[in-house]
């Protein structure tokens, strides 16, 4: 499976060269790479801006360096209702592969990741104002291709049970879902899961009731932000789709969704 979330010293959180990914996955054989670094222009907490330019020149000159792996050339985009028209310009000048769109924000309360975020907010306030902003960028026209690791509130929120599963907020997760698949876009399986009682955000819960509802285009993503975690949990992915009945994942290509059926 094509590790497509990774991230590098483009990103504000991560100091890792991109040749050290492309040097492990030469060592392991792998024929495809993804890299998606933060562009977020919304975020009080860590406000994320890319130059692209500079970007695609480092990727294109890697894929000379490295011709037998294809770079997928791709961005995680930090949703939020001010700068969608930003993100679109970004998308129709760039020739990426994929966006991943995520929601690290929710308004002006800022990033999950900022314990400020829940001041005043019992979990169940926290989570459902979390999944209505993920709602609402799932029906947004940003052309995303993957909807990023939903239960990224769940690494970082200071609640004794952090868990978001499909029974607590069955009518919301439902309705992200219904949107996700009527677009055509796919789930990412974030093993990203530190400190968390399951090895995947999102939770196998809303993964298996995506499967319920018809759901079969799955996307693997690390989530890396240093080459020690590239393609970590790959195998556990694998079974896990393998016992609710999917047997392959995607890459998307220039846009393009490439299926990866397992051995």
């Amino acid at each position: 499976m094509t590790d497509l979330h990774m991230h590098t010293n483009f990103s504000f959180d991560s100091d890792e060269l991109p040749e050290n990914y492309l040097k492990q996955a030469t060592a392991r054989g792998d024929t495809h790479i993804g890299f998606t670094d933060h562009c977020e222009y919304n975020n009080p907490s860590f406000p994320t801006i890319v130059d692209f330019d500079l970007y695609f020149s480092v990727w294109n000159d890697l894929a000379n360096k490295y011709p037998n792996i294809k770079i997928l050339k791709g961005v995680e985009f930090g949703y939020a209702d001010g700068v969608i028209g930003k993100y679109k310009q970004i998308l129709k000048k760039y020739p990426f592969d994929y966006c991943i769109l995520s929601i690290h924000t929710v308004g002006t309360r800022g990033d999950c990741f900022d314990l400020k975020y829940y001041d005043g907010l019992d979990k169940h306030a926290a989570y459902g104002q979390y999944l209505d902003e993920t709602l609402k960028a799932v029906r947004s026209d940003i052309d995303f291709k993957i909807l990023g690791h939903i239960g990224y509130i769940t690494r970082y929120a200071p609640y004794a049970d952090k868990s978001l599963v499909y029974g607590d907020f069955a009518s919301e997760i439902d309705k992200i879902l219904i949107a996700l698949i009527d677009r055509g876009a796919a789930l990412e399986i974030n093993t990203s899961a530190a400190g968390l009682p399951t090895k995947t955000v999102t939770d196998i819960s809303i993964i298996a009731r995506y499967v319920e509802l018809g759901g079969k285009t799955f996307t693997f993503g690390s989530d890396a932000h240093s080459v020690v975690r590239y393609a970590q949990n790959a195998e556990f992915v694998k079974n896990l789709l393998t016992s609710l009945g999917i047997n392959y994942v995607v890459r998307y290509e220039n846009g393009m969704q490439i299926k990866e059926f397992f051995e």
